[in-house]
């Protein structure tokens, strides 16, 4: 992946990475639904998240320049919301 460098879609990137996790022995799961569940009501969700590794680790790509402020509060939520470590 390092060897194309910038430029390609996001989606891209997100395969080749769960390719080589998968290839070296990791359980991935893609583009897993974050259920978000309000007074014991679940709210319809668009919520994604890129990669969940072994049941413990998300990964959320980036395909920007810089990571934001804003990108740690969504995978902190996603951490909570899927009760993350």
């Amino acid at each position: 992946m390092k060897d194309w460098g910038p430029g390609l879609l996001k989606s891209v990137y997100e395969q080749c990475l769960k390719f080589e996790l998968e290839r070296n022995g990791y359980d991935v799961k893609q583009q897993l639904v974050v259920k978000i569940e309000y007074d014991n009501l679940e709210l319809e969700s668009t919520l994604r998240i890129d990669l969940l590794v072994n049941d413990s680790v998300i990964v959320e790509l980036k395909t920007v320049e810089n990571i934001l402020t804003i990108h740690e509060a969504q995978l902190l939520t996603y951490m909570k919301l899927l009760e993350k470590p």
